[in-house]
């Protein structure tokens, strides 16, 4: 259960930073119409998602929810839910998390409160009372790298060519919608760039279980979505929602879901109590 919170820390931090994406790539939206040749071109995602981070980059802070939920193959009729309530600053970099783990097997179910604080470089999660104190670990998509999931989102679009299905654009009721589907593409260079997109932060989630997967060589990534809806009138970001279909084997598979939003404006300050870093112990040290 401890690894399953870590893992959530590190899914939190992933989608947070996914939305900071604001390098200049090619243009991947056709006009609206050709008819003449001096209209304007409409944004490209691109010019979207960085009009989105410049956005939010106004706001000293946010407040967000996030749902999460997958199946648990090695386990019969296995589910694991998860539901926070967070409230982030942007300088400093800190959060904090409060929310509940429901696991399900075998008809018996089990929920247990949770609190979280994590910074860039630790965390600390309470889980039964116990307050656990970690190291936030260097991963390029999970803990502070906007460079490297610029990059990724960069490789995504370029890959995807102006005539892929793999990405589509909307904009309904005051709301763009940004999509990214794997199966949607017919196009092999863009399903790889989606593909090793996912895998990394998969892996993470999969090698921090505590039955851990021991070959992850088969691991594969049969299906995956990523939704990011954008106020067409602040340009701010709104929500976000990531789907996995993955295969470890022949015999397991699991399918993960998570659901980001924003809930509003936090002009506070966010302070990990010093009871809570003096007290605060290793994974190492549970059960001593």
């Amino acid at each position: 259960m401890i690894r399953k919170g870590l893992a959530l820390i590190s899914i939190l931090s992933l989608l947070l930073i996914f939305s900071g994406c604001s390098e200049a790539v090619q243009n991947n939206k056709t006009t609206a119409s050709k008819e003449t040749t001096t209209e304007k071109k409409e944004p490209s995602i691109i010019d979207i998602l960085a009009k989105a981070e410049e956005a939010m980059k106004k706001e000293k802070g946010y407040t967000y929810s996030m749902d999460m939920e997958f199946d648990m193959p090695d386990v019969k009729d296995g589910s694991f839910k998860t539901h926070l309530d967070m409230k982030a600053t942007t300088n400093p970099e800190v959060a904090h998390a409060i929310g509940k783990m429901e696991g399900k097997a075998e008809g018996l179910e089990l929920g247990v409160p949770v609190e979280m604080y994590f910074t860039k470089d630790e965390s600390y999660i309470s889980v039964m009372n116990q307050w656990i104190k970690e190291k936030t670990e260097p991963s390029a998509r999970a803990t502070g790298s906007v460079d490297q999931s610029t990059k990724d989102i960069v490789k995504l679009v370029n890959a995807a060519g102006k005539d892929s299905k793999g990405i589509k654009f909307s904009s309904e009721k005051g709301i763009i919608k940004i999509e990214f589907d794997q199966q949607a593409s017919s196009n092999d260079e863009f399903k790889k760039a989606i593909t090793e997109f996912a895998m990394e932060s998969i892996k993470e989630q999969l090698e921090d279980q505590e039955n851990q997967v021991k070959d992850l060589s088969n691991l594969k990534i049969n299906d995956m979505k990523v939704a990011v809806e954008i106020d067409e009138k602040t340009m701010e970001f709104k929500r976000q929602q990531i789907e996995y279909n993955v295969s470890l084997d022949k015999q397991s598979t699991i399918t993960m879901k998570v659901d980001f939003k924003v809930t509003g404006k936090y002009d506070g300050t966010i302070t990990i109590p010093e009871s809570i870093k003096k007290n605060a112990i290793s994974e190492s040290q549970l059960g001593q």
